[in-house]
Parts: C-alpha cells; sequence; structure tokens
C-alpha cells in the first residue's frame, strides 16, 4: 500500500516534542516513561474529534508491540519516515501508475513513465526520512528502478480492475460493546490490486522484502547425500579430462616412438652386415626404447582416465537421474511450505482489505495474491503467492479485528492502558517506540539532575 499520510491517518505530534513534554511530566508527577504515555493516550481519547483508524499493518505491530500500538493510534507520534518504507511506497507508486494506465487505455505505459511517478513520490517524502537513515536521494532513486524493472515482465500477464482502492469503514456495531463509538474507531485500509480472472475478482498487496519468504521444507539425507558426491564425481570428471587433455597426445607420440625405434633398428642390421660401427646406434637405440617405455606408460593413464571419465559420467547421469526426482518432491513439498509460511505472515492482513473491500463494494473476492519483491539481492527477484480466501481465514481476521476493537474501547472505559497494551522492549516491531521510552527516560533523568543541583545551589546560598 502506497504511504498516504493523510489516507493512512499516520502520525501528528513529533517525537522530540513529545520527548520534552513527557519527560516533565515523569519529573513533576513521579510517574514511569510507560505510565506518561498512557496518559497522554487517555488525555487525547477524550476529546470530542478524537478517532482511530486501523489498518492491516495494525494487527501485525498490535500483536508484536501492543504498546507501539497504543502510543501509534493513539499519540499519534511522528518519528520521521523510514528509508525503506518510502522506497516501498515509491515502488507501489510506480505500480499504481502503470495499473491506472492499463485500465485507461488497455495498454501499459513505457517503463519510463511509471519510473518518473516513483521518483516524484521520493522527491516528495524525501525531506521527511529520518535524518541518522536518510540515503543520497540517487541511491533510491537506483533502487526503486531496479525492483520495477525485476517486476515489468509480470505486467503482461495480469488484467487489474482496480488499483490503490482505498476504503474506510466505521467499525461494524455487532463488534462494539458500546454502538456510540462507531464514529470514533474506523477500520481502513486500501487493495493495491484488483486483477479479474477466470476464477473471479483477485485481490493483490504488493510487498517489498530484504529476504524471501521462506517455510519450513528441508532436503531430506539421501538427497544431501546425492548432491554431495554428484558434486565430487563432477569434480572428479573434471580432473580426469583435464588429464585426458593433458595425455591426448600420447598414442601419437608413441606410434613416432615406436616407428623411430624400428627405423633405427633396421639401421643396425645394415651396419652390421656391412661391418660398420653401431656404437651411436645403439646408443639412440636405447634412447627410443625409453621413449617408446614412457609413451606406452602415458597411454596407459590416458586409457585409465578415460575409463574413469566414462564411468564418472555414466553414475553422474545415473544419480542425477534420481536426484532430479528427489528435487521434483522437494520442490513441490517448498512450494507448499513457503505458501503456508506467506499465508501465515500476511494471511490476516490480505484477509483484512478484502473483507473491507467486499463491505463497502459488495463486490465479492474469491482469492487473494501476495506478490513479494525481493530486493537484497544483486538482482532483485517477485515472488507470488495466490490462496483461496475460505471462510476460515475471513473468521480469523474477523476475530482479530473484533479483539483489537475491544482493547480500544475497553481502554475508553478507563481500563488501565499497561494492562490492555504491554510493551514488548525486544521486538524490532515498534523499535522507535521502544527508543522513545528511552529517550524520555533519559531527558527526565537530566532533568531530574538539574532540579536536584538547583537545590543544593539553593540550599547553600540559604546557608550562606
Amino acid at each position: 500500500m502506497t504511504l498516504n499520510l493523510e489516507k493512512t491517518h499516520a502520525t501528528k505530534v513529533a517525537a522530540d516534542q513529545l520527548v520534552n513534554e513527557l519527560a516533565n511530566m515523569v519529573i513533576l508527577e513521579g510517574i514511569t516513561p510507560l505510565k506518561a504515555l498512557t496518559l497522554k493516550a487517555q488525555e487525547d481519547a477524550k476529546q470530542d474529534d478524537w478517532q482511530i483508524f486501523l489498518s492491516g499493518s495494525s494487527f501485525i505491530s498490535g500483536s508484536t508491540n501492543p504498546f507501539h500500538f497504543l502510543v501509534n493510534k493513539f499519540v499519534k507520534v511522528f518519528y520521521g519516515l523510514n528509508a525503506n518504507l518510502v522506497l516501498g511506497s515509491a515502488y507501489h507508486k510506480g505500480l499504481e501508475y502503470a495499473g491506472k494506465a492499463f485500465i485507461e487505455t488497455g495498454k501499459y505505459p513505457r517503463f519510463g513513465k511509471a519510473l518518473a511517478s516513483s521518483i516524484a513520490y521520493i522527491d516528495e517524502n524525501f525531506a521527511l526520512i529520518k535524518t541518522e537513515e536518510r540515503p543520497e536521494k540517487k541511491e533510491l532513486y537506483y533502487e526503486v528502478a531496479r525492483l520495477l524493472k525485476a517486476y515489468w515482465p509480470e505486467l503482461d500477464k495480469n488484467r487489474p480492475v482496480e488499483v490503490e482502492t482505498f476504503v474506510q469503514m466505521p467499525a461494524p456495531e455487532y463488534m462494539l460493546r458500546d454502538a456510540a463509538n462507531a464514529s470514533k474507531i474506523y477500520l481502513t485500509g486500501a487493495a493495491d490490486t484488483i486483477y479479474e480472472t477466470k476464477n473471479g475478482l483477485v485481490l493483490s498487496d504488493h510487498k517489498t522484502s530484504k529476504k524471501p519468504i521462506s517455510g519450513t521444507a528441508k532436503k531430506d539425507e539421501k538427497t544431501l547425500r546425492l548432491e554431495k558426491e554428484i558434486k565430487a564425481n563432477k569434480a572428479a570428471l573434471v580432473k580426469a579430462s583435464k588429464a585426458m587433455e593433458k595425455l591426448s597426445q600420447s598414442p601419437q607420440k608413441l606410434a613416432d616412438a615406436q616407428r623411430e625405434l624400428g627405423d633405427i633398428s633396421l639401421k643396425i642390421v645394415d651396419a652390421q652386415e656391412a661391418g660398420k660401427a653401431t656404437t651411436q646406434l645403439k646408443k639412440r637405440y636405447e634412447k627410443w626404447q625409453k621413449e617408446v617405455a614412457k609413451w606406452k606408460e602415458r597411454v596407459e593413464k590416458l586409457k585409465g582416465a578415460q575409463a574413469q571419465a566414462e564411468e564418472l559420467s555414466k553414475t553422474i547421469e545415473q544419480d542425477e537421474e534420481i536426484l532430479f526426482e528427489l528435487l521434483k518432491s522437494f520442490e513441490e513439498e517448498k512450494e507448499k511450505e513457503d505458501l503456508l509460511e506467506a499465508k501465515r505472515m500476511h494471511g490476516q492482513q490480505l484477509a483484512f482489505y478484502a473483507m473491507l473491500y467486499m463491505i463497502t463494494t459488495g463486490k465479492e473476492i474469491k482469492r487473494v495474491r501476495l506478490e513479494n519483491m525481493v530486493k537484497a539481492t544483486a538482482k532483485p527477484y517477485l515472488q507470488v503467492f495466490e490462496w483461496e480466501l475460505d471462510d476460515m481465514v475471513l473468521a480469523k481476521a474477523e476475530e482479530q479485528i473484533r479483539a483489537a476493537v475491544t482493547r480500544i474501547e475497553l481502554m475508553l472505559e478507563g481500563i488501565d492502558p499497561l494492562v490492555l497494551f504491554p510493551l514488548n522492549p525486544m521486538s524490532f516491531i515498534g523499535s522507535e517506540t521502544n527508543k522513545l521510552v528511552a529517550d524520555i527516560e533519559a531527558v527526565a533523568e537530566l532533568l531530574r539532575k538539574e532540579v536536584i543541583g538547583d537545590e543544593e545551589s539553593s540550599l547553600q546560598g540559604d546557608a550562606a
């Protein structure tokens, strides 16, 4: 989903501003940073115009680091944008441009026009990236070009009918403890792409990630052993081939040496019959005898290398036939496991988007698709996962929404937020909130030292 600060109701209060405000509260009221943040959340929620917007990603952060969900959705802190988030959103923007062009004209635009749309998005949001992780702008240009280029061949396979469809609705009354909260709690999100297929409408979500989505499928011992044996035999075959190449002239050299030896033998016989000296001829004869023996030995080595190469080639061929079937089974298993992992990671989020889309448009979504662009490689590549949107998946998504809505209502009713939204200090998701808490504590400690210093100076003045 393309980042849009207005539509996603992202954040309003700058983090550094909030740190100073809450650090003072910590000192004045003698409370912890967590308590100060929850008091701030409760205070903001009492405003007549207060509203909270739940998106698909809310449920991931809400389950992984609930306190981050509280700070993000209630206090609405702005930490600055993440560079990877801007890159991912710029990638979405290029795909959005391409999809809309297809819907309007029946064909996809030139690559450069889609890329220009991505670059314009980067230019618009670059200044909002956190200073400490802000790259050179041209690096983002280069990266988004790589991602779009890797996705481009996929376009011809798809027929989008809607792109970046933003949907928003009040929380359904049957999920609420108090029907009046329907004006405060909203469900919101965007369908990246709706495809028309022979099986009906498919809702697709685009992702970018550093690592591929990979399940738990592992090669068995037989497959691993066979791969190792084939690798070793191929190395031995290379060695045998090199030996054959090195010894390839041996038969010819042997024939030449034998012919030379035969000629010298005849000359010795002729010399003896003529009564001539044969000493030098005999020395030459001994020399070529050694040459013949040498090349005979090398010819035998050549035959051995040829026999070895033939046997290795035969073994490799047989093993590769067996390995092909084993790998085929492994790939089938891996495909299933990768799909399960994709559903585990993103299934509820896609079901949430599909549910909102169906409720607000009245159109039925049969299947959902995840298109994951793996970017942290020399050449980015696309993973595509698609599955049936069954009743159980929708039921789980609804259950997740109900749980989040109920926690929000309980907080509005006065239940301690720290009970409802505990902090997960070890989580990568919500690491900004974890740092915010640490910063408030650090600034409060500095203020505390200043207060103590002022008090000691005042006491010394009184004593004087």
